[in-house]
């Protein structure tokens, strides 16, 4: 289920959701998508998500893509940023403390896992031009 603030068709949110918790096998989960999230409210992140394993339910946040600061060098990306938070709950078991070296090292190799799963061929197409 998706709620949305503008940017994205809520049949495409909801498209992109299906297709990733399919091809990630948890398919069996319980994720409300939400977006339209103030900078604020994101922490200088671009998502987040809160899971709850018992019960395999997740609320994913993805700042609406207006308020992604342009100063910023990568480019605004849903569909990376989406995948990046489901792959949190396809990797549960290895995710480590936050706050640590670990969990840095874990978050980078989580998003270098959505560029490759997403389509990036290389770096430049990334980055903003």
């Amino acid at each position: 289920m998706v709620e949305l603030g503008g940017f994205m068709k809520v049949k495409k949110a909801n498209k992109l959701l299906r297709k990733w918790t399919k091809k990630l096998g948890i398919d069996d989960w319980t994720i409300l998508l939400k977006i339209d999230q103030s900078e604020k409210s994101m922490e200088d992140a671009v998502g987040d998500i809160d899971f709850c394993l018992q019960n395999k339910t997740a609320i994913i946040r993805i700042l609406n893509e207006k308020e992604y600061d342009d100063d910023i060098i990568l480019s605004f990306d849903f569909e990376k940023t989406l995948v990046h938070e489901l792959l949190h709950i396809r990797w549960r078991a290895f995710q480590p403390d936050i706050d640590t070296l670990e969990y840095k090292l874990f978050h980078q190799a989580l998003n270098d896992m959505a560029k490759l799963l997403v389509g990036y061929k290389n770096e430049s197409k990334f980055f903003k031009k």
